[in-house]
């Protein structure tokens, strides 16, 4: 238990590497652990990290990791501008069957924020085909980034 609070501790300050070895020293392969590991690699800019992190979850957890880890990794991708790797590892979770509103939603606003509403409205396309209904937060980022730029082409 102290090993798991002081490994959560590390990643909140980010500390990715410090957190990394107090969960492996305190024996932790639980996926709350990871999500930590991942949180703090995504607060120092690092998507590389945070997709190691993910990739070791999937080898110690298998079919344990759920989508709020892909999630949260995804996160990191599109926080440090990695929509390459963003865009992978959304192909990946739905064909895991694990891609959520969330997993969408974060996708959609990181194209947007990158400046790319054409690939953001084809995730929301994505999203409507693979059953997957849009929210407010859905069409508030295409909306935010119409707003941005021109509304030519905003739908």
């Amino acid at each position: 238990v102290m090993y798991g609070c002081l490994a959560r501790f590390a990643a909140k300050c980010g500390r990715a590497e410090l957190s990394q070895r107090l969960r492996t020293t305190g024996g932790g392969e639980d996926v709350q652990g990871y999500m930590y590991e991942i949180r703090a690699a995504a607060r120092s800019g690092d998507a590389t990290k945070a997709l190691e992190v993910l990739r070791a979850a999937e080898a110690a957890c298998g079919q344990g990791i759920d989508a709020a880890l892909y999630n949260c990794a995804l996160g990191a991708c599109v926080n440090s501008g990695r929509m390459d790797r963003a865009a992978e590892l959304v192909e990946q979770v739905a064909r895991r069957g694990l891609a959520n509103r969330i997993t969408y939603n974060t996708l959609i606003k990181g194209h947007c924020l990158s400046g790319d509403r054409a690939a953001a409205k084809r995730v929301l396309r994505q999203m409507t085909q693979a059953g997957v209904t849009p929210d407010s937060a859905s069409y508030n980022s295409l909306l935010s980034a119409a707003a941005e730029g021109t509304s030519e082409g905003a739908w």
